[in-house]
């Protein structure tokens, strides 16, 4: 009946951004509230099980199995989180677990070994094996004289990341590196109701607000020690734990309907763009694009997903499959003979420098067939920098932080620059129309047009490489090339560094552009504007949709949970 009801209420709410995620939170909140299971007036109430757990820890002190522990001041009312149900208790962090925590420099690792257990491997209510870290049984030996971690010992990440827990349930031998805590229960306490009331948001909450450092933020042991946790019967324990086991595995059942729901879309998202991409004339294309779009419920599930279906229309725009040709445009060949008498005509009126020729094109660099008026062509023989100087008079400065690289504009809030404060970068110049392509990192697209007339003159971070296009290369057409399929794998054959990798100009001025005629490169821009203008609506119904979703999840959660009592 539970799975049922579960599932009932559940299955239409798990394509919302985050919704098994919050789910769980929902379960384990419910659970520490005391509002998973009934209370059971025949149940031993809580305050018995204290004082067993009083008198256990106290034994343990005068045996001199741990050590004194610091005396903890009592709960007052104003620290209790929300009214306990009947039979309930309050009790301090510290007065229900031996806090063995391990300090000290890192201890040195060996090849195998003995398992070392560090923040890293502790997640959310498990361990992961990796990363997969050794000690020797010397340093071991060394290392663990705080006490030995047991099975239904709780291992606690104070910092990096902080709150994470899990439980100890298997008798392997292992170390335990910094930033971890191990918490070994007093009494009768159920190891694994302390973990989920450790995972709930309330005390998740509580451990967030006691946390303290900015670059690495963390929690003391002192501070977690106060921190107060909701304590039920132990029989009451036993029974959130077995309602909380059963809805987690729900829960997975959810997600893996998720996950195989995704993945289906994943397929059909691939055969489709399959057909666009094959499409052999630019009707067959408008026909598969229309059947994408009168299922995109079906095939897009994320916005993010939205990126592959932008970057198939460029790839079909730049082999020429987009828009019809037209045999009465002027063939590329021809427009590339009039590029070479304006540059000419340029360098001899000393406006650019002369060039030093590009190698001819190998066929064995060609990485597709072009339709019959287009032509292959080096980057560098379509455009000119524009040169470059040290800044004078004051100018505009553009950076590539100043790039929107989602939307290949630059952004309103530029430098304006006095010559003394202009960075060692502020080098290059450009002018409208120029295209700037950032060779630094270039796999982030920080590419953009100079579309407007920047006042004072504006200079581009040597970062960029400078391309003005020459008569008959509509600058738009470049731009969109620069960010499709085939040019992004050139550059990333070129790239050279591995934290920052970057292009040089000569590099990528030596990549392979297919030009069309001009006129047909208008076209083209005018088709991919047109279809990336729907992609952006399609894009904003998944927004859209995810944000409902959110929305209606959260009124879910708020709605059970409306009336919890917490402060």
């Amino acid at each position: 009946m539970i799975h049922e009801i579960f599932l009932e209420k559940f299955e239409l709410l798990i394509d919302a951004s985050n919704a098994v995620q919050k789910l769980r939170e929902m379960i384990l909140q419910l659970a520490v509230l005391g509002k998973l299971v009934p209370q059971n007036p025949n149940d031993k109430p809580a305050c018995e099980l204290l004082k067993l757990i009083t008198k256990e820890r106290e034994n343990a002190i005068r045996t001199k199995v741990i050590r004194k522990l610091q005396s903890l001041s009592s709960l007052v009312e104003e620290e209790l989180p929300f009214d306990a149900p009947t039979g309930w208790a309050f009790e301090r962090f510290g007065n229900l677990f031996n806090f063995i925590d391990y300090r000290g420099k890192t201890p040195e690792k060996v090849e195998s070994g003995i398992r070392l257990i560090t923040a890293k491997n502790i997640r959310m209510g498990y361990r992961q094996d990796q990363p997969m870290e050794f000690v020797s049984e010397e340093t071991y030996s060394e290392w663990m004289t705080r006490g030995f971690p047991e099975i239904g010992d709780l291992l606690f990440t104070t910092e990096a990341p902080m709150g994470n827990v899990c439980l100890v349930d298997l008798g392997e031998k292992f170390a335990l590196a910094q930033r971890t805590i191990n918490l070994h229960p007093f009494g009768e306490l159920n190891s694994q109701y302390l973990m989920f009331a450790i995972m709930s948001p309330l005390i998740q909450g509580m451990i967030s607000e006691k946390a303290t450092g900015m670059t690495a933020t963390g929690i003391k042991a002192a501070k977690l020690k106060l921190i107060p946790i909701p304590l039920p019967p132990l029989q009451e324990q036993c029974r959130i734990v077995t309602k909380v086991d059963q809805l987690m595995a729900l829960c997975d059942e959810l997600e893996a309907r998720q996950k195989k729901k995704h993945e289906k879309r994943i397929l059909l998202n691939n055969a489709a763009l399959d057909k666009l991409l094959t499409a052999p004339t630019p009707e067959k294309f408008t026909q598969h694009w229309q059947r994408i779009c009168d299922n995109f419920d079906l095939l897009y599930d994320a916005p993010e997903t939205v990126g592959q279906l932008r970057q198939a229309i460029l790839q079909m725009a730049v082999q020429g499959k987009l828009v019809a040709q037209d045999e009465g445009d002027e063939p590329a060949g021809v427009l590339l003979e009039k590029i070479s008498a304006e540059k000419d005509q340029l360098v001899k009126q000393k406006k650019i420098k002369r060039i030093r020729a590009l190698p001819p094109i190998d066929p064995q660099q060609i990485p597709y067939e072009l339709p019959y008026n287009w032509e292959w062509v080096r980057l560098g023989e379509v455009g000119h920098d524009c040169g470059q100087k040290k800044p004078d008079k004051k100018f505009t400065y553009i950076d590539v932080s100043a790039i929107n690289k989602e939307q290949g504009i630059i952004s309103d809030d530029v430098d304006i620059l006095e010559p003394s404060e202009a960075p060692s970068r502020a080098r290059k110049l450009v002018s409208k129309g120029s295209v700037i392509y950032a060779t630094v990192r270039p796999y982030l697209l920080n590419i953009a047009i100079i579309d407007k007339k920047f006042e004072p003159e504006p200079i581009v971070s040597t970062a960029f490489a400078v391309l003005h296009p020459y008569s008959g290369i509509f600058n738009k057409y470049l731009y969109y090339y620069l960010r499709s399929k085939p040019f992004i794998k050139y550059v990333e054959s070129e790239m050279i560094g591995m934290a920052y990798p970057a292009i040089n100009d000569g590099k990528l001025y030596m990549g392979l552009v297919p030009i069309p005629p001009f006129a047909e490169q208008k076209r083209i821009v005018a088709k991919v504007d047109q279809l990336m203008a729907l992609c952006d609506e399609l894009e904003a119904g998944l927004v859209q949709a995810q944000t409902d979703g959110g929305k209606l999840i959260e009124a879910v959660v708020h709605h059970v949970l409306s009336n919890d009592g917490v402060r």
